[in-house]
Order: C-alpha cells, then sequence, then structure tokens
C-alpha cells in the first residue's frame, strides 16, 4: 500500500494490487486443503453468542491442452467470533458521572469467498486472463446491558463536596 505519485485518486488508504495466481505460471497440479479452530478465550458473553469458531479452505490448479489452458479455483470459509466488555460513561456535571452503560458485545463475522481464474495462451502473442471473485460477509452482532442514567437522571444523587471540579462525597 504504499503511495505512488502517478495515481492521484489513492489517499490515506492507498492501493492494493491484488494478483491472483497464473495457472500456467504455476507449471503443476495442485490440489490443498486447510482447516482450522479458534475459541475466544473470555468465552461467549451473550446466550446467542459463540465463543467457538472455524476457517478453511480448499484450493485446486491445473493446467490443460499442451499447457495453453490453465484454471485455478478456490473457497474460503470462516465463521469468527469476538466477545468484549465494555462499559461507558458520559458527562461530568458537577463532578459526578451524568450516566453511565455497562454491556456485552457478542459478535459473529462468517464470510464465504470463491474464486476462479482461467488463463488462456493459445500462442506466445496471445495470452487471455479471466479473474472471478466473489465474496459474501456477514456480520451479526448482540449488544446487551443496562443504560444507567445518574446525575442526568433521577438517581437521586446529591453532591456535598468538591475538589478541583470531581465529587468527593455526596449522597445517592
Amino acid at each position: 500500500k504504499t503511495p505512488e505519485s502517478t495515481l492521484i485518486t489513492q489517499g490515506i488508504g492507498g492501493t492494493i494490487d491484488m494478483r491472483t495466481v497464473k495457472p500456467l505460471a504455476f507449471g503443476k497440479e495442485s490440489l490443498s486443503f486447510t482447516l482450522r479452530g479458534e475459541q475466544n478465550d473470555i468465552g461467549a458473553l451473550n446466550p446467542d453468542g459463540e465463543d467457538t469458531g472455524v476457517r478453511g479452505s480448499v484450493s485446486y490448479i491445473n493446467q490443460f491442452a499442451d499447457d495453453t489452458v490453465g484454471i485455478a479455483l478456490a473457497y474460503a470459509h470462516m465463521s469468527s467470533p469476538n466477545n468484549e466488555e465494555r462499559f461507558n460513561t458520559w458527562g461530568y456535571p458537577d463532578g459526578v458521572v451524568g450516566g453511565f452503560k455497562p454491556f456485552v458485545r457478542s459478535a459473529e463475522l462468517t464470510r464465504d469467498t470463491l474464486m476462479g481464474v482461467l488463463e488462456i495462451a493459445p500462442s506466445d502473442d496471445l495470452k487471455i486472463n479471466i479473474d472471478a471473485l466473489y465474496i459474501d460477509f456477514k456480520d451479526d452482532q448482540v449488544l446487551r446491558g443496562p443504560e444507567i442514567p445518574a446525575a442526568w437522571g433521577d438517581a437521586g444523587i446529591t453532591v456535598t463536596d468538591t475538589v478541583d471540579g470531581f465529587a468527593r462525597t455526596g449522597t445517592i
């Protein structure tokens, strides 16, 4: 993602030059499988959340017709959980928390990817390459927790002493 002065539209994000495999240049038949599991170390924080996931892929590359036609096919699946505990506060009127919101977030990213490459080289002067990539993903998120008003609600907070704008004593 190194910026290049000839590409004025790439901005801060940069430009990514993604290249798929060239089956004819690969030069041999290949079949590959991967599979691995994952587990979130804090468990599923919501009853409908997950704490385990899986990632797997399969790919195939081959050449045909005296190495003038090549194909590459791949499929990858990912189901990845994410759980986190959060605590938000807002506002400090008279040095007292205006309100707070402790909650947990459970998310699961599911992604399926299909890739296909067709490479045709009928002569040394003509090479045709067709790439296709399809990605489908879904990011489900569940957030649960209370929103609790404090000083900016009817919490019955009375501040009796402050130091440097922060409450030291009071009653709730």
